[in-house]
């Protein structure tokens, strides 16, 4: 009997401890830094740069275990970052951004090709767009590619 009664508390604690685990690993998820919503746009030489795509690199915050906002330039090279959800935003912070615009692949290709864009907008040490996202709606300057 006293094997059987182990046994069941074994179970009954197991029970009780796998809920307290998992909604501790539910607080980390919560623990995100607040994010808040950046309108831009790119321009290639005055049209829009459809399909580019902008990291928003932190520039006091290095590291691989940072999180680095992304978004894809729409048709009317519009775009809003991504962090944690679909167009959601970025974190407050200073960002060096860095664009990039491959050619999608052709019929016999499977990757698309390489970036068309020069080289310094690319590199989050030469990129000349330079953002400082503050709490609010961040609508940005457009970013003017050159060649």
């Amino acid at each position: 009997m006293m094997i059987q009664s182990t046994r069941h508390r074994k179970i009954a604690f197991s029970a009780l401890l796998i809920p307290v685990l998992l909604c501790s690993a539910c607080g980390k998820a919560n623990g995100r830094k607040p994010v808040f919503r950046v309108d831009g746009k790119v321009l290639y030489e005055g049209r829009p740069l459809a399909h580019a795509f902008l990291v928003f690199h932190p520039v006091n915050d290095a590291g691989p275990q940072v999180t680095r906002p992304t978004a894809t330039a729409e048709n009317d090279g519009t775009f809003a970052p991504t962090t944690y959800e679909a167009a959601d935003g970025a974190p407050a912070g200073e960002y060096a951004v860095t664009v990039e615009w491959h050619r999608p692949p052709t019929n016999d290709e499977v990757a698309p090709g390489p970036n068309q864009l020069p080289a310094l907008y690319s590199k989050p040490a030469s990129t000349p767009f330079k953002v400082r996202i503050v709490e609010g709606t961040n609508r940005l300057e457009p970013f003017q590619i050159k060649r």
